[in-house]
């Protein structure tokens, strides 16, 4: 993309404002955050890649790890033998933060082990079992 430079200097979301921003139906935060600026909302996710590495969009904002792991999908996806993901490059600037929560009913047998479930999580970041497991599903 000509555009690449100012694009990945880019430090808020009005910065891309004079950019065509892909995003894909459903995307509630896209919904809320994007307004005000030219947004081809349309198909899936891994859609939205799709289109940027056929230049029909500019950006597309999304989760780092997420779209890795969309990426190392479609790469392996014998369909999409032609196209170079190598293309899509990865911002460094985070836009905005979210946490995400492991929501479990009530009535579910599992909801006794959220405690254990955390302190699993969190032993597995420290081990390095987590960064294993990205890497072995193509994220990195």
């Amino acid at each position: 993309n000509r555009n690449a430079k100012a694009i990945l200097a880019a430090r808020k979301i009005a910065d891309f404002k004079p950019f065509t921003v892909l995003d894909y139906n459903g995307d509630g935060w896209g919904e809320a955050n994007l307004k005000g600026l030219q947004v081809y909302r349309s198909g899936s996710y891994s859609q939205q890649i799709l289109k940027l590495i056929n230049h029909r969009g500019d950006v597309f904002i999304q989760m780092d790890i997420s779209t890795r792991f969309i990426i190392s999908q479609l790469r392996a996806n014998p369909r999409y033998p032609g196209q170079d993901f190598s293309l899509i490059v990865e911002g460094k600037n985070a836009l905005d933060e979210r946490e995400f929560h492991l929501l479990v009913a009530k009535t579910s047998p599992y909801a006794g082990l959220l405690s254990r479930i955390d302190r699993t999580l969190q032993e597995m970041k420290e081990d390095g079992t987590y960064a294993r497991l990205l890497a072995k599903n193509g994220i990195k």
